[in-house]
């Protein structure tokens, strides 16, 4: 697909074999005076995408002549199926095209034998811009390959960003084996600052189910995730600390400390710390206020990004 919009009906059976299933690739043509003009393509889909795939089931990655990109605007993915060795990619990082407005309701996207990713998706100066992912499963129908990743999600580059992750089943739920990791989170670029909602998905069967190195500018909600919220991290007391991203709850293991600086921080991250010895977090590092609880006494730490540091409970 590489211009106009239509309404797709895989059924139940689709594209089955092909090297691509579903390629959506606007990219510039000739208006027959030696300039370009922008394709622009819109869909509405249902049904399969592809499977078995060579490369990838579906795969959206529009693409540009000198100054003049394609544009994706507009996909609403409702019930749709993607089923191979790399189901779905979204690449928007040539200059100059444009994504916005993705959205998948309820899709089922699995990986076969030695699958890296379920959905891999690379933003960049063009997008994707308000991507949505709500219900449904990414998964593993198979073996996946060691240290795949379901859902991968890169943001690099202005205006990337408000991507939402709702109510998925992510690295488990196929008759497969789980994938190791769950969502890969990466942002990086100038002004990129993510904009990553990913709240109320079931994470329970990779043994990482998030793996994401942050940086204080990022604009990330991690709330109310199965294998999250449910596990308790450990770290041991020091000057310096550093929390894993997998966590809303971390033992501080070992004796008492003074703490001064905590590290693992992006905008409004709220974590609850629980420390096996009495404990005394101290301003002069990045600590907002000064604070000592007993041995078992919960401390709430909320990353303030309008002073950059930690206010303590």
């Amino acid at each position: 697909m590489f211009d106009g919009g239509i309404t797709y009906d895989g059924t139940n059976n689709g594209p089955e074999g092909c090297t691509i299933g579903f390629l959506i690739a606007p990219g510039a043509i000739s208006n027959g005076s030696g300039g370009y003009v922008a394709q622009n393509a819109q869909l509405v889909a249902h049904g399969v995408f592809g499977d078995q795939s060579v490369t990838n089931d579906l795969y959206i990655h529009p693409t540009a002549v000198g100054s003049v990109g394609g544009i994706v605007d507009f996909i609403q993915a409702d019930g749709v199926w993607a089923g191979g060795i790399y189901p779905v990619r979204i690449d928007c990082t040539v200059s100059n095209v444009s994504c916005q407005e993705f959205s998948f309701t309820d899709p089922v996207f699995h990986s076969l034998n030695g699958s890296n990713y379920g959905m891999y998706v690379q933003g960049g100066s063009g997008g994707p811009y308000d991507l949505s992912i709500t219900g449904g499963t990414i998964c593993s129908f198979e073996t996946p390959a060691s240290g795949a990743t379901a859902l991968s999600l890169n943001a690099s580059g202005s205006p990337t960003g408000r991507w939402t992750v709702t109510g998925v089943r992510i690295g488990n739920g196929c008759p497969g084996s789980a994938m190791a990791n769950g969502i890969n989170i990466s942002i990086s670029g100038s002004g990129a600052n993510g904009s990553i909602t990913i709240v109320g998905n079931d994470i329970s069967g990779p043994g990482n189910p998030i793996i994401y190195t942050p940086s204080a500018s990022d604009n990330v909600i991690l709330a109310n995730n199965m294998n999250v919220d449910t596990q308790i991290g450990s770290v041991a007391a020091a000057s310096t600390i550093l929390l894993a991203a997998n966590y809303v709850k971390e033992g501080l293991s070992g004796s008492s400390t003074t703490i001064s600086n905590i590290t693992g921080q992006w905008v409004n991250r709220q974590v609850v710390l629980i420390p096996a010895s009495s404990q005394t977090f101290a301003t002069g590092g990045n600590i907002c206020n000064a604070l000592s609880v007993s041995a078992g006494t919960p401390v709430i730490a909320m990353w303030n990004g309008g002073t950059s540091c930690w206010n303590l409970k």
